[in-house]
Order: structure tokens, then sequence, then C-alpha cells
């Protein structure tokens, strides 16, 4: 109810159903984590930090690893939106320790890392470990094409991110943009200026 709600943005409506969800299921994972996103939007980041923490501490109490994860990752996510990196890379290393498979953390954790130009090696390991799990998302891809053309492997990269581009990656400006990049990078100005 609360994403029909929240798709036919019916603010009015979810506030109401969201606090009755909450009073009936306060430790509920999805609610809280549906709150957390809510505030994300709004960019009311300290709001949806406390709720993901909220969570965060009800995962713990349910010895639910998978879920710890997913919320420390929220959590990095958050601290990332806030210009907080050494506390996200912190959350997301967290994460990775109580699941090394959660795929959303690997991509983010090394996409946020590859920006720094530091740690390339350990963002393409991530990367590659985040594309091997989940092969069919271009977001996923498109991280992983961009650490390559960052270490100097462009043509790697742009084999990548072709794959990115047929997936439907092509309906993405910033993956336009990345692979304009590559194109640029391997001396194919033209095409690197269409995709611009």
């Amino acid at each position: 109810v609360l994403q029909l709600e929240h798709y036919l943005n019916r603010s009015d409506l979810i506030e109401c159903d969201l606090s009755a969800a909450l009073a009936r299921f306060p430790d509920n994972a999805d609610i809280l984590s549906f709150k957390g996103f809510l505030y994300s939007e709004q960019e009311l980041y300290d709001e949806a930090l406390k709720i993901f923490k909220q969570a965060l501490r009800s995962a713990k109490r349910q010895k639910d690893n998978a879920l710890i994860s997913k919320f420390l990752g929220y959590i990095g996510d958050i601290y990332y939106s806030q210009d907080r990196s050494m506390k996200a890379f912190m959350a997301y290393s967290d994460a990775l320790h109580y699941d090394q498979n959660n795929i959303p953390v690997l991509n983010n954790y090394a996409y946020f890392l590859s920006l720094t130009g530091r740690g390339l090696d350990k963002a393409l390991s991530m990367s590659q470990r985040a594309v091997a799990l989940d092969s069919g998302n271009f977001t996923y891809i498109d991280t992983y094409a961009w650490i390559l053309h960052l270490l100097g492997r462009d043509v790697e990269a742009k084999q990548q991110m072709q794959r990115a581009l047929s997936l439907g990656g092509q309906l993405d400006g910033d993956i336009l943009a990345h692979y304009g990049d590559i194109l640029w990078a391997l001396g194919e100005k033209f095409m690197a200026e269409t995709y611009w």
C-alpha cells in the first residue's frame, strides 16, 4: 500500500499509513527501509540516518547478517550523500564483513572509491564481484567499465560499456557520458562527442 501511495504521490496517505504501520510493526525492516528512503528522497539525511540506525539495531537483535549488511550499506550511502566519505567507506566495509555478496554495497563502495582516485585495484575487485553476482545490471557494468578506464584499460572498458548499453544503459545520461570519456581516451573523438 505504501509503495502504491508513493507511486501516486499521495504523501497525505503515506504519512497516515506509515505511522499506523510503524505503530503496529515498529521493528519491521521493510517499513523502516521505506521511511528511511522517504527521508533520503527529501534529502533529510540526518533523519534517514536515524531510521537506518534504528533498523540496524533491530537487525542485530535478530542476528540476521544479511539484514545487518543491508542497513550498513544504506547508512554508507547516507554518509556519502553527506560528503562523509570516510564514514561511508567504514560502513561499507562493515557491511561486507556481514555479507561479502551484498551486491549494491560492492558496487557503491567500488564506484565511490574510484571517484577518490585511490584504491582502484580494490575497487576493481569489488566491482568485478558485483558484476559476477549480477551480470545483467547495466549500472554495475558501468561501474566496472569506469574503473577499467581509470586504470587505463580503455579497450576492455569500451567492451564492458557496450555491454552496459545493450542491457538498457543507453537511457542513462551518466553511462552515456562515461562511454564518451572512454571513447575519447581511445581517440574516437567524433563518437565520444556523439555520446556526450
